[in-house]
């Protein structure tokens, strides 16, 4: 096939889903959703690989934005649930396919970077095959919680040997970010009658929080999704102010950052707060204590960025907040809840008891307990739990980095990760103090707060094990090492 007949393929593919998916919602009774997804998704994934790695990445992120709304809308299909980890196999076959076909050399030395990965990955096959395993299906299910991410470590490393190409992958997730805003804040405004008619899969979703104020799904599967995505991407959106030109670049950001303020005051996710303003506040001290590398364009537009973000925060936060208590009852409670998060006693009280937990489940099963008995895979593991001849007498309960790896990979495993994710967070911060111009600082000081911001959540949660934190984390975190390690090369130009 030629050069122009291949450059086809892709709109081909997008074009076929996209006329199933206009079928289907003109007469939904015509298609089962199940088979249009089956025939949906396959197309997607075509497209994908017919696409430089650049743009499929690009693409991948937004789906990875939208997953859990779809897993919603298709009932918890099979094929979507693990969507993301499909896509990154292909492209990870694809990566194979043309590193053979192109005759790619490889680098003679590996990174140590590299080889503690392949390591991780090694442990990681032992402990699949562990005597205390409750099955094969149950080991494979945690094939998306320590392989798949590692995978993308990989093509970030690849992928990103400068501050420019490393901003591309930063524009989904903005994007992203701007949808869940959207559709969060119409969601917040009209309650769950605006997420119960989708589909039957979010009234039993909202069942398990009855009680409690509703909170927005925007497109994510969980009440209060959108919280999760507003502390790490709101670094990003800072960088491109900073970074701006036009009126209209001027005037984005701030609006976005005040209505991520909003959302979370509706989301009820008080962490998330906290890692927000402390976001905010971590960027612009790293902004601060480089000011010499910053030019006078930079600087003039973060004085104008705090100035119209200040003037919305006093007048429209105000109205929006008084605005959705107006449309909705419930959301003065919302956002009365939501400032707990700056009540010391509720915070200090929350998440209590990870350390002694931590070490109790660590003698009981040092090389691990078998994967898939701690976590959100609890419920679809459930009878084998139960039926299982060890740990009867045993609920393992996360909430917490280190007491998940140390059930699911033992203290080897916890050891690989812990030191991987120390290694790649200060090769991060090399990567900030070496760049070399503003735009390259600018952008690299957003991400590295990013992934502290991350990482900052490990110890009430498991943030670098889950989308969409994970994947976020893992790509960046290679692509920040390969920024920091300018000497590492990869012959034939793509990944």
């Amino acid at each position: 096939m030629t050069a122009v007949q291949y450059r086809f393929l892709p709109p081909i593919f997008l074009l076929l889903s996209g006329v199933l998916l206009f079928f289907w919602s003109v007469r939904p009774d015509a298609l089962d959703y199940k088979l249009v997804v089956y025939l949906i998704f396959p197309c997607i994934a075509m497209a994908l690989l017919s696409v430089p790695f650049e743009t499929a990445i690009f693409c991948f992120f937004l789906y990875v934005g939208v997953e859990g709304a779809a897993k919603l809308l298709t009932r918890y299909n099979p094929v979507i649930h693990v969507g993301a980890d499909i896509i990154v196999a292909l492209l990870v076959l694809k990566a194979m396919v043309s590193l053979v076909a192109q005759h790619v050399e490889l680098p003679h030395r590996f990174p140590f970077i590299v080889k503690l990965l392949s390591v991780h990955v090694l442990w990681f096959l032992i402990v699949f095959f562990n005597p205390y395993a409750l099955s094969l299906e149950a080991s494979a299910a945690a094939v998306k919680l320590y392989v798949t991410p590692a995978l993308l470590f990989l093509f970030g490393l690849a992928l990103c040997d400068n501050a420019k190409k490393m901003e591309f992958f930063l524009l989904p997730w903005v994007i992203v970010m701007g949808l869940h805003l959207v559709i969060g804040l119409y969601q917040g405004a009209v309650g769950p009658s605006s997420v119960t008619g989708w589909s039957p899969t979010y009234g039993k979703v909202l069942e398990r929080f009855k009680g409690y104020p509703f909170r927005p799904f925007g497109l994510t599967s969980n009440p209060g999704g959108p919280a999760v995505y507003t502390y790490f991407v709101v670094t990003l959106v800072m960088r491109g102010f900073l970074k701006s030109r036009g009126l209209f670049d001027r005037l984005l950001p701030p609006v976005m950052v005040v209505a991520m303020i909003v959302m979370l005051l509706l989301c009820q996710v008080k962490s998330a707060i906290i890692k927000f303003i402390a976001a905010i506040i971590f960027y612009l001290v790293l902004l601060i204590a480089g000011r010499t590398r910053l030019n006078t364009s930079v600087k003039k537009n973060a004085g104008i960025f705090l100035l119209v973000c200040g003037i919305l925060l006093s007048v429209g936060v105000p109205y929006a907040l008084n605005t959705l208590s107006t449309s909705y009852s419930e959301n003065s409670e919302a956002i009365n809840r939501s400032f707990m998060a700056f009540d010391t006693n509720v915070m200090t009280q929350s998440r209590k008891g990870a350390f002694e937990r931590f070490w109790t489940y660590a003698e009981q099963a040092p090389l691990g307990s078998g994967l898939s008995r701690i976590g959100p895979a609890v419920a679809r593991f459930d009878s084998e739990i139960r039926e299982s001849s060890y740990f009867k007498e045993v609920f393992f309960f996360a909430d917490n980095l280190w007491v998940q790896v140390v059930v699911d990979l033992g203290l080897p495993g916890t050891f690989l990760i812990t030191l991987f994710v120390v290694l790649t967070l200060y090769a991060a911060l090399l990567a900030v103090r070496q760049a070399e111009d503003t735009d390259s600082f600018v952008i690299c000081a957003a991400v590295f707060v990013s992934l502290i911001a991350i990482f900052s959540g490990s110890y009430g949660a498991e943030p670098i094990l889950y989308n969409p934190e994970a994947t976020f984390f893992w790509f960046f975190a290679g692509a920040m090492f390969r920024l920091a390690h300018k000497e590492l090369k990869f012959s034939g130009g793509h990944a």
